[in-house]
């Protein structure tokens, strides 16, 4: 366990408090748009978790309390942690390969973040 506790670097906190800025504004629906795109991927697999898990548990409430609090938090504060802890360990390589391979990440979960932001803006959207 101190193993991993020692492995937690500065940036893989600065991510986490990111994801926890980031929430709050999708919680508070302060900016809409930029928590969409900063937590286009985390809200797809939280809504796909709390619908396994309303198949699994039928006595889960349907409350916006347990989507957001319950799913969508921890989801978040996992995915930034996560990418944080990746480019932590990526910064550590040598050389060109530091370069392409945060390149390389950048870039994808950029266009992830993207389209996550084109599928949720297009329900929001309501067509005529």
């Amino acid at each position: 366990m101190f193993f991993l506790l020692r492995q937690i670097q500065h940036l893989t906190r600065y991510f986490l408090i990111a994801g926890v800025l980031a929430f709050v504004l999708f919680y508070r629906n302060a900016a809409p748009e930029l928590s969409a795109v900063l937590l286009g991927p985390a809200i797809y697999l939280a809504y796909f978790l709390h619908l396994y898990a309303g198949l699994v548990f039928k006595d889960l409430p349907a409350s916006e309390a347990v989507k957001h609090l319950g799913f969508l938090l921890p989801v978040t504060l996992l995915y930034f942690s996560l990418t944080g802890f990746l480019f932590k360990k990526l910064w550590n390589e040598r050389g060109w390969i530091r370069t392409l391979t945060l390149l390389a990440l950048t870039v994808f979960a950029g266009f992830i973040h993207f389209m996550a932001w084109q599928y949720l803006r297009g329900y929001s959207i309501a067509n005529p």
